[in-house]
């Protein structure tokens, strides 16, 4: 074989080669190109997610900074003579129980939308919310609790759900000025360790003691619940209003109540 021959014969391999390897390396900066648009793509919407679920859930929690002044909305015959002409605010939320199962539901719609795409503190924090007020749901519910009974008996409350409210609001915007995104799994070490911060957060609130305490103001309400019934149910016309009234103010007018705190 002639050395023209060979050249030929060497010149092709060298050309098919380098045709191979250039396809080859086309064919990976095309899947690369197509896997980062398709990342890029991925990680948008989900941003886009993240900050719709900080949004929805800053309008839920929003209704936790309203309150109501019970000696503006209640009848003048129940209110408590000690709290007379005084501001006795509650949650807004906890003015009936409709509005208490509205706002749990919005809360469980928003961990149920958002929980994969928002940091673990901030669904930890509300799924440790939403089971504590369904809890206390299921309570006034199984004991059929009047919504004038959840009223009064959310007095308590008013300060720890406005320090609940400043929480979260503190750990949305964090969330929110990170730049970040990823998926969130609900497990994990650091899951765990919210599960446990806020755990002991909640159990020092009235409102925990009041639905897992045997002794809370709204346990020893109830456990006069027959009594009042009865003699409500054999009072006529405007007596109904006085027995209530006399009802608050015995058990009620004892729970100490730091009226300097009301804002």
């Amino acid at each position: 074989m002639d050395d023209n021959v060979k050249t030929i014969i060497i010149s092709a391999i060298v050309s098919a080669t380098i045709s191979l390897l250039s396809a080859l390396f086309s064919y990976i900066a095309d899947k690369r190109k197509i896997i980062y648009t398709e990342k890029s793509k991925i990680v948008s919407d989900l941003i886009k997610e993240k900050y719709k679920g900080i949004e929805e859930i800053r309008k839920v929690i929003k209704k936790m900074s309203r309150y109501e002044d019970l000696c503006m909305t209640e009848p003048d015959n129940v209110i408590i003579k000690e709290y007379k002409d005084k501001k006795m605010v509650i949650p807004e939320i906890f003015y009936s129980y409709e509005s208490l199962y509205i706002f749990t539901s919005e809360l469980n719609e928003c961990i149920g939308n958002y929980g994969h795409c928002i940091e673990p503190k901030v669904i930890v924090f509300l799924i440790k919310l939403r089971n504590l007020y369904m809890d206390y749901l299921i309570l006034c519910q199984k004991l059929k609790v009047r919504d004038e009974l959840i009223r009064w008996s959310a007095i308590p409350f008013y300060d720890e759900v406005r320090e609940c409210d400043r929480q979260l609001e503190k750990y949305l915007i964090q969330t929110m000025n990170k730049t970040n995104s990823k998926y969130y799994a609900r497990s994990g070490f650091f899951y765990e360790l919210y599960m446990k911060k806020y755990q002991r957060f909640f159990e020092r609130t009235n409102l925990y003691k009041t639905v897992y305490s045997d002794n809370s103001l709204l346990k020893v309400i109830i456990s006069k619940q027959d009594e009042i019934d009865r003699v409500v149910s054999e009072a006529a016309g405007e007596e109904k209003e006085e027995v209530l009234k006399k009802y608050y103010e015995e058990n009620l007018a004892k729970t100490p109540i730091d009226l300097k705190k009301r804002r």
